[in-house]
């Protein structure tokens, strides 16, 4: 150990060593050996060692150090957990087909948004608006799963957009399955509907999805005397709904996964203008 010049003075003839008397070399080693062995009796007790007295810069060493090990060990932790809950792969179907489990896999995460029907369309000649589409439902669900089984995937479509005055088409709910039994299944958002003060659709739901989010229900579309807009196609969580249009215009498609198409306007000097079409679902397997 290296001693510090200012722990050791000459007083009277003598020299004294952290106000203990010395009268050789074996003094300052035997002191300097006990206060080693009481640094590490305290070891089991936290680092106790200002309740023996000990220079106050070892007690602010050793305090800072336990801290210093106990925020490593915290962020470790964290660190680890991250990359174990970490996904080790992806898969998404943006059309409909089929999922073989992979080797040592027990257990997926699923996620699925409904199809959205399209949105309404409106006659030649005609002043006014119709409404737009819903929006597709969001389910997502933990799902136990066997090594090399095969799941089917149907991935709900999209409506297509009423022609003139023609109802819309509707989307198609999103499922996933194990030979005929459901495991999740998120449904369409519905279509809007044709014609001068039209609705809009609902959005669709997911219930029995361990987490559903039900689409946003489509707009219907507003008249304020020469002015028209068309209804917005309702949005799902990850796919936004078409927006609505103004004057004389067709319908905008909504956006995949899920987006409701938009509702058609008509200041009455256009012929027949179309819905926006409404975008097909999706289905994600985190495993």
């Amino acid at each position: 150990m290296t001693l510090a010049l200012n722990r050791k003075t000459k007083r009277m003839g003598r020299f004294f060593y952290g106000g203990v008397a010395i009268n050789s070399i074996a003094d300052i080693a035997t002191r300097d050996h006990d206060l080693l062995t009481g640094l590490a009796d305290d070891d089991h007790t936290g680092y106790a060692l200002a309740s023996k007295a000990r220079p106050a810069v070892w007690v602010a060493a050793a305090d800072l150090l336990a801290r210093s090990l106990a925020d490593l060990g915290t962020r470790a932790h964290s660190d680890l957990t991250a990359i174990s809950m970490a996904p080790q792969a992806v898969t998404a179907f943006a059309v409909s087909g089929s999922f073989v489990v992979p080797a040592g896999v027990r257990e997926i995460l699923a996620e699925a948004v409904g199809g959205a029907g399209g949105g309404g369309g409106v006659a030649a000649s005609t002043l006014g608006t119709a409404g737009g589409a819903g929006g597709g439902g969001y389910g997502r669900s933990r799902i136990a799963v066997t090594p090399a089984e095969t799941l089917t995937i149907t991935v709900g479509t999209g409506g297509a957009g009423g022609v003139g005055a023609g109802a819309p088409g509707a989307g198609t709910d999103t499922i996933v399955l194990r030979s005929a039994t459901p495991l999740l299944r998120a449904n369409a958002g519905a279509a809007g509907t044709s014609g001068v003060g039209g609705a809009g659709g609902a959005g669709g739901t997911a219930p029995t999805a361990d987490l559903a989010i039900t689409g946003q229900a489509g707009r219907t579309g507003e008249t304020i005397g020469t002015q028209v807009g068309g209804g917005d196609g309702g949005s799902s969580v990850l796919g936004a709904g078409g927006q609505g249009v103004e004057g004389k215009r067709a319908g905008a498609a909504g956006m995949a996964p899920g987006g409701g198409g938009s509702a058609a306007a008509n200041d009455n000097t256009a012929g027949a203008l179309n819905g926006g079409a409404g975008a097909a679902g999706r289905v994600v397997i985190i495993y």
